[in-house]
């Protein structure tokens, strides 16, 4: 073994550790994991080791998340950006781009669907709107009911 390789093993962190930095569960590691969000080797004895910049990749993972944006959809971005670690200080932050101005999106979509609320919380039809409603040209269908 030289000592380039045993450096890198030593480098990689078991999935304890990782949840640890992130403050991620080990199953919520697993399950993005699972959803090609992040990748680990296994070990002889079958356990996953992942390389630091994982940390950070699930990090932006599960901010993207939070912020509402489907897993297909932040796993296409990685899939985009970070094709491989050797390019990963460039790949973050372009995904980190994307993943903003998407988040930017989401705000703008919020902020109208809070508006629809308020005005249905003021409405005062004892009826559920009629077509005439200016509210149901807010409620269509969005790509998160997909």
């Amino acid at each position: 073994m030289s000592c380039s390789n045993s450096a890198s093993r030593a480098a990689r962190l078991s999935i304890g550790q990782l949840a640890i930095r992130t403050g991620l569960s080990v199953s919520a590691i697993r399950y993005y994991e699972a959803k090609g969000l992040v990748r680990s080797e296994r070990s002889a004895t079958n356990s996953r080791s992942f390389t630091p910049v994982m940390a950070l990749q699930l990090a932006l993972a599960h901010l993207a998340r939070n912020a509402g944006l489907p897993i297909a959809e932040i796993a296409g971005i990685f899939d985009a950006y970070l094709p491989s670690e050797e390019s990963y200080a460039a790949g973050i932050a372009s995904a980190a781009q994307v993943i903003r101005r998407r988040i930017a999106e989401r705000h703008s979509e919020l902020v109208v669907l809070r508006a629809a609320v308020t005005a249905c919380a003021s409405c005062s039809r004892p009826q559920p709107p009629c077509d005439s409603c200016p509210l149901v040209a807010t409620t269509q269908p969005t790509n998160h009911d997909r």
